[in-house]
C-alpha cells in the first residue's frame, strides 16, 4: 500500500507514480544493481563535481558573512541583520514535490519516495542526483541550498537516503538486521543531507586526517519547523564541523530554513549561541 502526502503542491491532479526501479540516470527500468552499474564513472564524476561546488559555496558564504561582520564592527555596534525573504522569493525557493510512502512504517520494506510536480503530472526524482543543490532563490545575497530531510526533529528513527537503490529513496537504517533508532532519544533538529554531494572515501582532508565516509554531506537544520521525512527545503548555511566516525570524516553542515523566523538574524554559529543558545 502507498500513502501519499502533499508538500507545497497546488495541483496534484493527474498524479502518475513511477516505478521505484526506474534508473535515476537513464530512466530505464532496471534493477537497483543494474542502476548502480549504469554510467558509474560518469555518475561519480558528476557527484564529485557537485560536492566541490557545494563546499565552495559554503566556504564563500561563510567568508562573506565574516567579512560583513568585521565591517559592521568597524562602523558601529549594531548587529548585522540579513533581509527577510519576500513572499515571491519564498515561493521560488520551494521545491514543489509530493512525498510517497511505500510499505509499512516500522518495517525493513518501508520507503519514502519523492515526486516532482508540474501543472498536471508528477514524476519520481532521484533524491541524491536529481534534486538541485542550489535552490531557486537566494538568501541574504548568498545562494540558498536545498536540504533533503531524512529525520524530522523530535523523532528518533534513523532514516537515510538509500544511495545503493534505484531512485535513492529514504529508508530506515539497520545494523545486523535490526532497524536503528537514536539510543538517547529524540533529536532536537531536522537531520538530512545535501543532494548532489559526496564525501569521497579516497580523499583525506588535511583538517581531519581521515577519508570521507562515502555518503552525501550531512546537514543539521535548527529552525522552528518540523520538516517531514522526504521534505525538501531551501536553507541558509551557518557553519560546518567535522566529526570522526569509525575512522572516517563525517562533515556536519549547520543550517536554518530560509523561511524560518530567525533566518534573517542568524548569519553564523556565533549568532546562534548569542540569540538562540
Amino acid at each position: 500500500p502507498a500513502k501519499l502526502v502533499i508538500l507545497h503542491c497546488s495541483d496534484a491532479h493527474g498524479l502518475r507514480a513511477r516505478d521505484s526501479n526506474v534508473c535515476c540516470r537513464t530512466r530505464s527500468h532496471l534493477t537497483p544493481a543494474a542502476c548502480r552499474g549504469a554510467g558509474a564513472m560518469k555518475h561519480i564524476a558528476e557527484v564529485a563535481s557537485a560536492t566541490a561546488l557545494g563546499l565552495s559555496l559554503i566556504g564563500l558564504y561563510l567568508a562573506e558573512q565574516r567579512r560583513r561582520g568585521a565591517a559592521t564592527d568597524e562602523n558601529d555596534d549594531e548587529e548585522p541583520r540579513s533581509p527577510a525573504m519576500s513572499k515571491d522569493d519564498k515561493r521560488k525557493a520551494r521545491f514543489d514535490a509530493l512525498v510517497l510512502e511505500r510499505g509499512q512504517a516500522g518495517t525493513k520494506d518501508y520507503r519514502v519516495h519523492v515526486l516532482e510536480t508540474t501543472s498536471s503530472q508528477a514524476s519520481e526524482v532521484c533524491l541524491w542526483h536529481d534534486v538541485p543543490l542550489v535552490a531557486a532563490a537566494a538568501t541574504a545575497g548568498a545562494p540558498a541550498l536545498n536540504f533533503v530531510c531524512e529525520i524530522p526533529k523530535c523523532t528518533r528513527k534513523k532514516f537515510e537516503v538509500a544511495t545503493t537503490e534505484g531512485a535513492t529513496p529514504i529508508k530506515q537504517d539497520e545494523k545486523k538486521g535490526v532497524l536503528r533508532e537514536f539510543k538517547k532519544g529524540d533529536i532536537f533538529f531536522n537531520y538530512g543531507c545535501f543532494p548532489r554531494t559526496w564525501e569521497d572515501p579516497n580523499h583525506v582532508p588535511e583538517a581531519t586526517g581521515y577519508p570521507g565516509d562515502n555518503d552525501p554531506l550531512d546537514v543539521c537544520e535548527i529552525g522552528l519547523r518540523q520538516i517531514q521525512t522526504g521534505g525538501i527545503r531551501a536553507v541558509k548555511v551557518l557553519g560546518v564541523l567535522a566529526m570522526i566516525d569509525d575512522d572516517e570524516t563525517d562533515w556536519k553542515v549547520v543550517v536554518i530554513d530560509a523561511e524560518d523566523r530567525w533566518a534573517s538574524e542568524l548569519n553564523d554559529v556565533e549568532d546562534v549561541e548569542r540569540l538562540v543558545p
